[in-house]
């Protein structure tokens, strides 16, 4: 099928163009700071280019749904305070419905519940749906790939939401477990890792998960932890050092 420039295929440019739309929304603009000369404008024709397709009954590939779905999800904040925008593409949960109809193969499979445990996330009293959809999504990747490594990473923090600190450590020590090296430049972007590492959000995580429980020294010597092998993290009192 022939689709509109960006819309077919998830461009990297369009990775970084709406993870920066998310970032400023979210008041994490440094996050991208070098693509700040991109704005929403691309991230909506693309979004409206698959949407013109459908309504021409364009067949659409498993994966051209996800694509679909993904700049639908990424451009959620701009859609909750846009209603004539929201109005105008398709809900982000229906396009998965659709592709999850779908005889998918193994990496779409897990991409999908990926996408729709983030999508459970952005509406603020899903947790244990998201749960689900991210533990899914970790049985099927494998522990090498980066969207292994941010499923198991979101789903700690729907655990660590939902009040199920103690489970959500566990997860957290699998993230640190396989995430020693740095994520592919063009990971999904739903969580903005500025370093494009996760051991140190990890370890936070685990740090207020010992808080919640109110176990303060391991919450403590996990800090430290954070300082010793993440030196330069943003998370560490100590990384002004780094950055003279």
């Amino acid at each position: 099928m022939k689709l509109k420039a960006l819309s077919r295929g998830f461009n990297p440019l369009l990775y970084l163009l709406t993870a920066c739309l998310v970032s400023m929304l979210t008041g994490q603009a440094d996050a991208c700071i070098e693509y700040k000369k991109y704005d929403k404008t691309k991230a909506i024709e693309a979004a409206r280019a698959y949407r013109s397709d459908r309504l021409k009954n364009v067949r659409f590939e498993t994966h051209d749904l996800l694509d679909y779905a993904e700049t639908l999800i990424l451009l959620d904040s701009c859609l909750k305070i846009d209603r004539k925008l929201k109005n105008s593409l398709d809900n982000a949960l229906d396009v998965l419905e659709e592709a999850d109809k779908r005889q998918c193969q193994e990496e779409d499979q897990k991409r999908l519940h990926y996408l729709r445990g983030v999508w459970y996330q952005k509406q603020g009293n899903m947790w244990k749906e998201a749960v689900k959809e991210f533990e899914k999504a970790s049985s099927i990747a494998s522990s090498e790939s980066t969207l292994q490594i941010l499923s198991l990473y979101e789903w700690g923090r729907s655990l660590f939401q939902d009040n199920d600190s103690r489970k959500a450590i566990s997860v957290f020590e699998r993230v640190l477990d396989c995430q020693y090296t740095s994520l592919d430049e063009n990971y999904l972007r739903f969580s903005i890792f500025d370093d494009y590492l996760v051991g140190d959000d990890a370890l936070e995580k685990i740090s207020e998960c010992y808080e919640n429980l109110d176990e303060k020294s391991k919450a403590e010597d996990t800090r430290r932890m954070i300082c010793r092998f993440y030196p330069c993290s943003d998370k560490c009192p100590n990384d002004r050092e780094c950055k003279k």
